[in-house]
């Protein structure tokens, strides 16, 4: 049984190894197409691109409109 687990964890392992290249794989080539700095239009906003990571963007759009509303049940 305790080879077994064994066997099982490794198989865990080397797929979590394979999942995170693919990541980093995804956001290279995106890295490539926009980068930090690029602006991008989205939702009647524009947005600039502040970092890209294997989690994901961080993004500030440049201008806030005061019409709108983030969500009407909190402040």
């Amino acid at each position: 049984m305790s080879e077994e687990l064994e066997k099982a964890r490794e198989v865990v392992r080397l797929l979590e190894e394979k999942e995170k290249q693919n990541k980093v794989k995804c956001v290279s080539s995106i890295k490539r197409a926009i980068g930090v700095g690029d602006t991008f239009e989205l939702a009647g906003l524009k947005w600039k691109i502040l970092d890209i990571d294997d989690r994901g963007y961080v993004c500030l759009a440049e201008k806030y409109g005061s019409d709108i509303e983030f969500d009407s049940n909190s402040n």
